[in-house]
């Protein structure tokens, strides 16, 4: 089941490009309450690029999320 807020592809053919960007920022401002943007020091963010890189293909969002997943669900 997908979420109704995540963005889908935009058919440019379909919609001028006036409309695509329109869409999008519409799109956007739905998920904005979900969006944080954090500045780490330089050790944390290795850390955090050494585990992205052996536990989620060097995706850090990904690794963001497990970790806050597992402090937050942690019993």
């Amino acid at each position: 089941m997908s979420d109704i807020n995540e963005a889908q592809p935009i058919d440019i053919s379909r919609r001028s490009k006036t409309g695509a960007a329109n869409y999008q920022r519409e799109a956007d401002s739905k998920r904005r309450h979900r969006h944080f943007q954090v500045r780490l020091d330089e050790q944390l963010a290795a850390q955090l690029q050494h585990y992205a890189d052996a536990n989620h293909n060097g995706i850090k969002n990904a690794a963001c999320k497990a970790i806050l997943s597992k402090f937050f669900n942690a019993k």
